[in-house]
């Protein structure tokens, strides 16, 4: 039936449209189900894994604004999500973007996610390369095209946007790229196999975040970061402490709120328990052109990094702000 639905002299959306009415009926009845788009085929070369995530059940409109980031650069994306009860427009407009979409439930955070994405990749393509991303961030704020051709030309195996000093060194797991060198080595591929779901937060971290850099520095892979945390700090606390000073000695006019920034910079020493995503993020988008910016800062700000008010000034006017804005908006923010 659905091969006969697939040959049919349809356009695209009406092909879409008939997928989705034969196949919705499998959501209600499976606890993980994986859904082939019938107008976006494969391209085999490169994939992104997209982990998903909503508590009201929703795919925003800057997720889907970051998968056509990835559908432009011609990824083929696998969409993971965790959704109890997706709505059926959300659904639809996915199959139009992703090869595959997968709803499965909410077991391991983003990394059973991320599992689940690549069990099903494993099945059709020995991609070249592979990225493992998110929806806990705001983006891409900066083209991702020059990143990715930046690295092609390091020699470098395991990279991401951020790495991290927190407990020990690891890259930071909201965006993932790998090598098909790196994906196939057997360490790496003993840690993909070995991957068990886990209910505590903090342990998914260890186990998997920080346990998959420690895995690839033993198979002594090149791992590499676009905004190096040691460089990120250097360059913003000089510029900190040069602000201060002017600030100290009455050259410039300031408020409150940035001296108690400035302040909270210098703070910070190099190597410490810092995320540099949320301490440094200004920075990163400035002087770095860090294509991200977290979620968790703008609608939670855990850390209470004093000026994340000010987000609108830094963003490049190339991203839609009124994303931003939407999406806190519903978090009544």
């Amino acid at each position: 039936m659905l091969k006969s639905l697939l040959d049919a002299p349809l356009s695209n959306e009406e092909k879409a449209q008939s997928f989705w009415d034969a196949t919705k009926a499998l959501f209600s009845s499976k606890s993980q189900t994986v859904l082939t788009s019938p107008t976006v085929p494969a391209l085999g070369k490169r994939v992104c894994v997209f982990a998903h995530f909503d508590v009201m059940d929703r795919v925003d409109p800057h997720v889907f604004h970051h998968l056509r980031a990835f559908q432009s650069l011609g990824f083929d994306t696998i969409f993971v999500s965790t959704c109890r009860r997706m709505k059926e427009a959300d659904r639809r407009q996915l199959l139009t973007i992703c090869h595959k979409v997968i709803l499965r439930k909410n077991n391991g955070y983003d990394f059973g996610s991320y599992r689940a994405g690549i069990r099903e990749m494993l099945k059709s393509h020995d991609y070249e390369q592979i990225v493992l991303t998110n929806d806990s961030v705001y983006g891409p704020l900066h083209d991702l095209k020059s990143i990715f051709d930046d690295f092609a030309q390091r020699p470098i195996d395991i990279w991401s946007i951020t790495d991290s000093y927190e407990h020990e060194y690891h890259l930071q797991s909201y965006f993932l790229v790998f090598s098909r060198k790196a994906w196939n080595h057997p360490l790496i591929q003993r840690f993909w196999n070995g991957f068990w779901h886990v209910k505590n937060k903090g342990a998914a971290i260890h186990l998997y975040e920080i346990g998959l850099s420690r895995a690839a520095k033993k198979a002594r892979l090149q791992l590499g970061a676009w905004c190096d945390t040691t460089e990120v700090i250097e360059t913003s606390l000089k510029k900190a402490n040069t602000q201060f000073s002017a600030i100290s000695g009455g050259t410039v006019p300031h408020d409150e709120i940035e001296k108690r920034r400035l302040l909270q910079l210098i703070d910070v020493s190099l190597g410490s328990n810092c995320n540099v995503s949320h301490f440094y993020w200004e920075y990163l988008i400035r002087d770095f052109r860090c294509p991200y910016l977290k979620v968790e800062l703008l609608r939670d700000n855990p850390c209470r990094v004093p000026n994340v008010h000010f987000y609108r000034d830094f963003i490049p006017d190339s991203y839609p702000h009124e994303l931003i804005r939407e999406h806190l908006r519903r978090y009544g923010r």
